[in-house]
């Protein structure tokens, strides 16, 4: 009977895990999304001619891109790494 009190808890604490997973994921698409924005937004305060004469959604879709591939990339990194 102790064991399946344990078994529960290991599955009530990986479900807790699971969805940890998930609220990261969707953060790291909310702040790609609003650092996008950011940079863009600014370089065209800032008039810089990369902002100013290309397409608003190309630049989006592009930088929305690094900022995944950048962040998929530190989580690579960071299995390699045991401390800080």
């Amino acid at each position: 009977m102790q064991i399946l009190v344990q078994l529960s808890n290991v599955r009530h604490i990986l479900g807790d895990l699971v969805l940890s997973h998930d609220i990261v994921g969707v953060m790291q698409m909310v702040m790609g999304l609003v650092l996008s924005l950011l940079l863009i937004a600014f370089g065209a305060i800032f008039q810089l001619s990369l902002f100013l004469h290309n397409s608003f959604g190309i630049l989006f879709f592009l930088l929305f891109l690094f900022q995944l591939s950048m962040a998929s990339f530190a989580f690579l990194c960071s299995i390699f790494v045991r401390k800080v």
